[in-house]
């Protein structure tokens, strides 16, 4: 059997200073002679000392736990995000969780919002820009503080890129090279970025209909490059 692993008062003996010392070190109370601290800082690291988060929570009653749900993951705008949450997070003192929904649908994001509740998570980010999702999220509205990373929806604060700026641009772009035949794959149903996408496509073909001799037609298809090489060469042959 290994030996215990040190304590905040193994820490405290080691300097000769009070348990209390100590905890405000850990918590970076002002009030604590520079020596001091760098003394106490000197023995937690010589003895290997981990602060408990269980009992810090317990004496705080804060988890310092956020949790994070995503769709998606191995995409690069969910990944990417996910990453930077992470970051955030960690810079900010906290732990992230993380739940994948794999078949975007309300049971799975209610099983994943109720883990989080278990955890006592003290917020959540979902990354999940589906209707479904997003409904069954309403569910801990007021109960717990909640961000998505998704446009097109009012029920939750949000943080996202602009889409519609973005997807405009894009095709003023090919219209600026002297592209007439402008087509667009909307990736699938139901996801808000997609729709904001499609009706910015749209609207930037009608801005300027006098300069396109056609107008491209919409395809669907999913997120991935597989499938946008298919859809591509799908409509360049009709």
């Amino acid at each position: 059997m290994g030996t215990r692993p040190p304590s905040i008062i193994d820490v405290a003996q080691a300097v000769g200073v009070s348990r209390q010392t100590v905890s405000r070190v850990l918590n970076n109370h002002p009030a604590v002679h520079p020596q001091t601290r760098a003394r106490v800082q000197e023995a937690m690291d010589r003895l290997g000392y981990r602060r408990n988060a269980a009992a810090r929570a317990l004496a705080s009653k804060h988890t310092n736990i956020l949790g994070a749900a995503v769709t998606n993951p191995h995409l690069f705008g969910p990944s990417g995000a996910l990453l930077a949450i992470d970051q955030a997070a960690r810079q900010a003192g906290f732990s992230l969780s993380v739940a994948f929904i794999r078949n975007q649908t309300a049971a799975d994001m209610d099983a994943a919002l109720s883990h989080f509740m278990d955890l006592g998570a003290e917020g959540v980010v979902v990354i999940a820009p589906t209707t479904a999702t997003l409904d069954a999220a309403k569910a801990l509205a007021g109960k717990v503080p909640m961000v998505v990373a998704t446009s097109g929806q009012t029920a939750f604060p949000a943080v996202d890129i602009d889409q519609a700026v973005g997807a405009r641009a894009a095709v003023e772009h090919l219209i600026g090279l002297g592209h007439r035949r402008i087509g667009h794959i909307s990736g699938p149903a139901g996801e808000f970025q997609a729709a904001i996408r499609q009706q910015a496509w749209l609207d930037a073909l009608g801005a300027k209909v006098h300069e396109v001799a056609q107008r491209g037609v919409h395809v669907g298809g999913g997120l991935v490059a597989d499938e946008g090489h298919r859809q591509g060469e799908a409509g360049l042959a009709g």
